[in-house]
């Protein structure tokens, strides 16, 4: 009823009855378009899948597998945050900065934001040779804006590597760390 309800608009109305959840089984194949729908993502956004941290843990697990299964490349960056001597608003500068650099990514990167001075960066298919011109480009957006001047911006780069005969993810790997 709820479904119904929200698929018609604000001015909808449904009355639940009970036999809708007993569908039978020769409505799965409606039933399989209905979850679909209801599991889409409406007006997506340009640049990265923003999420917060519990979803990133669930959305991390899976990518770990999908990395593995796959051999696929990827990388994860920690950006962290601090307040040069000018900056006034802190919290406001780090939103607008996290949507900067949200808004620059694509669509198939996926970002958090761990704490106020952070964000975590989960980027698919991209190498050794894609980070430093990824975070250059980043940063040089970055200092077009007006608040540009208000922060200082540390970042740390590693793989997502597992090692052929190892069923975890090997964690000898560098980490490039740079402070900007």
């Amino acid at each position: 009823a709820l479904y119904t309800v929200k698929q018609n608009g604000k001015h909808g109305y449904a009355v639940h009855t009970p036999d809708e959840s007993n569908a039978s089984p020769a409505s799965s194949a409606m039933d399989l378009h209905s979850l679909s729908i209801i599991f889409e993502e409406r007006n997506q956004p340009a640049g990265a899948y923003y999420i917060g941290k519990e979803a990133f843990t669930q959305v991390y697990r899976f990518f770990l597998r999908y990395v593995q299964s796959y051999k696929e490349s990827a990388y994860i960056l920690l950006v962290t945050l601090s307040p040069a001597a000018q900056c006034a608003d802190f919290a406001a500068v780090a939103d607008c900065f996290g949507d900067l650099v949200g808004q620059s990514l694509r669509k198939s990167d996926i970002m958090v934001r761990i704490k106020c001075d952070q964000y975590l960066l989960l980027l698919p298919h991209v190498t050794e040779a894609h980070v430093a011109p990824l975070v250059e480009r980043l940063l040089a957006k970055w200092h077009s804006a007006r608040e540009a001047a208000e922060l200082a911006i540390r970042y740390e780069a590693e793989p997502i590597v597992f090692d052929d005969d190892m069923q975890e993810r090997s964690t000898d790997r560098p980490c490039k760390e740079m402070h900007v």
